[in-house]
């Protein structure tokens, strides 16, 4: 029976330890100081899931137009189109502390053109990993 005790006290004392950690980790969650606050794109096809996707999460979001105050008043800033993209590069002192990178507009645009992003990689000698481009191609074929 004293064993059966000792058992009993000792799964008890776990129990309220374990409780105890995870009562002071949602303390500690619910008494940070700021949400961190999320700028992105407004592209409405996106918004639904990114909204979905951090619901549960301490963060701030907004999908609003990149503005000087708009920017400034947050603590990441998110493009999801090459325009913002663009924006951003004529106003990087705009996001000198986002916490994110945000490519140059060559690089961008570079990226976005399949065709001279596939001719760039060739003359850089990465030729044999680019798959072929055209109208003529044998079957079987990637057709984007």
């Amino acid at each position: 029976m004293k064993r059966i005790l000792s058992i009993a006290r000792r799964l008890n004392a776990r129990i309220t330890n374990k409780l105890f950690l995870d009562y002071k980790k949602i303390q500690f969650c619910l008494q940070k100081k700021q949400r961190m606050k999320i700028l992105f794109s407004k592209k409405e096809d996106w918004e639904n899931l990114i909204k979905t996707s951090l619901q549960f999460t301490n963060y701030e979001i907004s999908f609003e137009d990149f503005t000087p105050d708009n920017i400034k008043n947050c603590d990441l800033v998110v493009p999801l189109t090459i325009k913002d993209l663009i924006y951003l590069n004529k106003n990087r002192s705009l996001i000198s502390d986002n916490p994110i990178p945000i490519p140059k507009t060559e690089s961008i645009l570079l990226c976005d053109d399949k065709f001279q992003f596939n001719q760039m990689l060739s003359a850089m000698g990465f030729g044999k990993f680019v798959p072929k481009m055209g109208n003529t191609l044998p079957y079987p074929y990637i057709l984007k």
